[in-house]
C-alpha cells in the first residue's frame, strides 16, 4: 500500500510536514503565542531542519523564510516582535555599532544556536545591490545600452550602488 501512495505522490507525515501544518500557520496572522509554546515550536523546527533527506524539507525551509515566526529585536527601541528570518541580521557587534538607532532594522534575538539561521536568510552584513562587483576582467559595466546611446561605468562604478542602512549610519 506504501508504494501505491508514494505513485500518487503522496508521502508519509514526517517532523517537516508537522512544522508547515501545525506551527507555521499559528504564526500567520497577530495571535499571541505564549512564550513556552514558542519555545517548544523552536526545538520542533531545530530537530525538522536536521532532517534535509524529508521529502518536505525544501518546502518547509521557503514557509520558514516566508512566515514570520522569528523572535526579533528593534535597532533603535529594542523592542521585540516576530518578523521573517530573511528580514533579520545577526546580532554581532560589527552589525549592531552600523545599524545602532536604525527603526527599520532588526535583529535575530532567538537564543538556540543549533538552528542554522544562515540557511533561513539571517544575514551577517548589509545587502550591496552594485552591478560593478564582479565587473574586473572587463575594466567596467554597462550603465545604459541603447541603439546610439550608451554609457559605463569604469572601474566597477555604478551610481546606483545602494547599502542597506548607509543613510542610516552617515
Amino acid at each position: 500500500a506504501a508504494g501505491f501512495f508514494q505513485r500518487l505522490g503522496l508521502v508519509a507525515p514526517d517532523i517537516c510536514t508537522r512544522v508547515i501544518n501545525n506551527i507555521l500557520p499559528l504564526y500567520a496572522d497577530d495571535t499571541e503565542i505564549e512564550a513556552v509554546d514558542h519555545t517548544r515550536h523552536i526545538a520542533t523546527i531545530r530537530d525538522a531542519m536536521r532532517l534535509n533527506d524529508s521529502p518536505r524539507y525544501r518546502e518547509m525551509i521557503d514557509a520558514l523564510k516566508n512566515t514570520t515566526w522569528v523572535l526579533a529585536r528593534n535597532a533603535d527601541s529594542g523592542e521585540q516582535f516576530y518578523k521573517k528570518p530573511t528580514d533579520l541580521f545577526f546580532p554581532i557587534p560589527s552589525m549592531e555599532l552600523f545599524f545602532n538607532g536604525n527603526r527599520e532594522v532588526w535583529f535575530l534575538a532567538e537564543q538556540d544556536e543549533d538552528i542554522d539561521w544562515q540557511t533561513l536568510g539571517v544575514r551577517s552584513q548589509p545587502l550591496v545591490n552594485c552591478r560593478g562587483l564582479n565587473t574586473r576582467a572587463h575594466g567596467y559595466i554597462t550603465l545604459c545600452s541603447w541603439h546610439g546611446w550608451h554609457k559605463r561605468g569604469f572601474d566597477g562604478f555604478d551610481p546606483n550602488t545602494s547599502i542597506d542602512g548607509l543613510e542610516h549610519a552617515l
